[in-house]
């Protein structure tokens, strides 16, 4: 007695087998040698040149931000921050209560060292860095320094995001940084 199959079964065994053969011989393309290194070394590439970037859009916004205080508040360049709106808001915040009080708030970066980069997807990323910021207040249009100098050494996450081919900053958390990924305070 011969057994008769549905169509659909001959279609969905013929299908695995061609998927399985498919799989069979890509894997086995995949780790060939002459294939497998330039894909792999491509990816660390590409990963290279996104921390490139991403360091350099986190440096631009440090730039940008210490400029955006010693300007007596003026926000000129509040849209050149590479960061997203809210960020934005928030610091327009307190250049504005600065303002009111006639106070400006003067920041320098002593060092910047970036400790880690992880990739959480292809379009976000955290890096974690090691700041050191020397600051004063000044008050009036005098600029009479209103306080002593005053330094800070301090760990931070930057939430990376990826928006129409270049990285923002989505937020800024302070951080602990073990003792032997940091140097010597330089204040």
């Amino acid at each position: 007695m011969m057994k008769h199959f549905s169509l659909h079964t001959v279609i969905s065994l013929s299908l695995g087998i061609l998927l399985f053969a498919i799989l069979y011989m890509g894997m086995g393309c995949l780790f060939q040698k002459q294939i497998f290194v330039p894909l792999v070394s491509r990816l660390f590439e590409s990963r290279d040149k996104e921390s490139a970037q991403i360091q350099e859009t986190i440096q631009r916004y440090n730039k940008v931000f210490t400029d955006l205080y010693v300007s007596d508040g003026q926000v000129m360049r509040l849209d050149d921050l590479p960061v997203r709106t809210v960020l934005k808001h928030e610091i327009y915040r307190e250049l504005d209560f600065l303002r009111a009080k006639e106070l400006v708030l003067i920041y320098d970066m002593a060092s910047l060292k970036f400790v880690s980069t992880k990739f959480m997807s292809p379009f976000s990323a955290e890096v974690t860095t090691f700041e050191e910021w020397n600051y004063v207040y000044r008050k009036g249009a005098e600029r009479k320094q209103a306080g002593k100098v005053k330094g800070l050494g301090s760990g931070f996450r930057y939430h990376m995001i990826k928006q129409q081919g270049g990285w923002k900053i989505a937020d800024v958390d302070p951080v602990k940084i073990a003792s032997e990924e940091k140097d010597e305070f330089k204040y």
